[in-house]
């Protein structure tokens, strides 16, 4: 989370630095280290430690869209934003003060307002070369949204020579891929390439000293580390990503002599690893497989909207919405529902899904379930007809004119 470094010393910095405690992190879209959370419960509770964590993060994850907050809270966030702006326009960008220059330069980021930002947040560099990080973390989110890509891929390089490389590093390394996967993929591989074999040390020291909390602080880490495989087999480069993937070998088998149910815990961020590249034939509509599998050219977007989702309505208005923006681009949009005949009793069989009112064998619930698509809304991109090429969990203003799918549209 951006606070400000020089908030608790400046009287006219207090406001905004109240607004940048409670808001700064969510708008930015940083993975805040997760040790100040974490459960310490005795290791015969281990189970049910995890799994609350894992609902935890899951919960975190939600509230971080500010689309998921409420009217009043969404409203303190603008007004909050108003004012940010209003203090970086009057702000003095050439004082020789360079906590005034790092809180300065961090509320008009927080402001939007990117160009005096990275103006402030460089001055503060210059001055403040031992204190580093947290100025660069404007300036590589700055870059990025001012389009200036390569030089953001140069100061990522920065960011991760930094020793020892550590949680807060990773957390903007982390923003970065975030901003850049969808428009930029070949740029945000390569800052996962450079940070990685920094990540995979840092992992390994956390696994010299394991317990219940290393385990949910690792487990973020090793999200961190599986982007590079995941980002590479988007881009259909197989042959690397598989050798990433089995970099991280070590880690999961450690972890799972250490915890019974880790590697699921583990794996909760992209379960649908294994299945990409492969040919998922219910993701094409049942005629064409009955009349003509496989026949159908080009990318396919299908939604897949999970039982009882409460949101799933207003997602899939917002995917049609750009299907309708998306005509002539050759792609073929689809929503698809899951249904749960739920368990009566009297000892009748388990719960049984259905696809669009199709009874599902237990190979393709055991898909969706790899999929992470029986818990929240998934976005299947196919090629070839059936053949996964990525999967997302996409929120409302994913969709967004401009947002982070139009990028990955033009390009697809």
């Amino acid at each position: 989370m951006f606070v400000p470094a020089g908030v608790r010393s400046s009287w006219f910095l207090v406001a905004a630095g109240f607004y940048l405690s409670t808001f700064a992190g969510l708008l930015f879209c940083q993975q805040a280290p997760q040790n100040g959370k974490l459960n310490n419960a005795p290791a015969d509770k281990a189970d049910s430690s995890i799994f609350l964590q894992t609902l935890s993060d899951d919960f975190e994850q939600v509230r971080r869209s500010p689309e998921n907050w409420s009217p009043i809270e969404r409203q303190a966030l603008l007004d909050a934003q108003g004012r940010a702006r209003t203090f970086c326009l009057h702000s003095d960008f050439g004082t020789p003060d360079a906590r005034t220059l790092l809180a300065t330069a961090q509320i008009c980021a927080f402001g939007d307002k990117w160009a005096e930002a990275l103006n402030a947040a460089s001055t503060y560099l210059s001055l403040s070369p031992e204190n580093s990080l947290a100025g660069l973390a404007v300036v590589e989110r700055a870059q990025i949204r001012l389009g200036r890509v390569h030089e953001a891929v140069t100061t990522a390089l920065g960011i991760q020579s930094i020793v020892p490389f550590g949680l807060e590093a990773n957390a903007i390394l982390e923003d970065a891929v975030e901003a850049l996967q969808y428009g930029y993929s070949m740029e945000a591989i390569s800052i996962c390439r450079l940070r990685q074999t920094a990540l995979l040390a840092l992992i390994e020291s956390r696994l010299k000293d394991l317990n219940l909390a290393n385990v949910a602080e690792v487990r973020s880490l090793y999200s961190s580390a599986m982007l590079l495989p995941v980002l590479l087999r988007f881009e259909a480069a197989d042959t690397e990503a598989d050798y990433e993937y089995d970099r991280l070998k070590v880690i999961r088998a450690y972890l799972e002599t250490k915890e019974p149910v880790v590697r699921r815990y583990l794996e909760a961020d992209y379960p649908f690893y294994s299945l990409l590249g492969s040919s998922l034939i219910w993701t094409m509509p049942r005629a064409a497989v009955a009349n003509r599998p496989g026949t159908i050219p080009g990318v396919r977007l299908l939604l897949i909207q999970p039982p009882d989702c409460r949101d799933c309505k207003r997602l899939a208005a917002a995917f049609l919405a750009f299907a309708n923006r998306a005509r002539g681009r050759g792609l073929h949009f689809a929503v698809s529902t899951i249904a749960v005949a739920h368990r009566e009793s009297g000892g009748k069989p388990p719960d049984q899904f259905a696809l669009d009112g199709t009874p599902l064998n237990a190979t393709v619930q055991e898909e969706l379930s790899s999929l992470g698509c029986l818990s929240k809304p998934a976005l299947l991109i196919t090629v070839n007809g059936t053949h996964l090429s990525r999967v997302y969990y996409p929120t409302i203003s994913f969709f967004a004119a401009g947002a982070a799918f139009d990028q990955l549209a033009s390009r697809i």
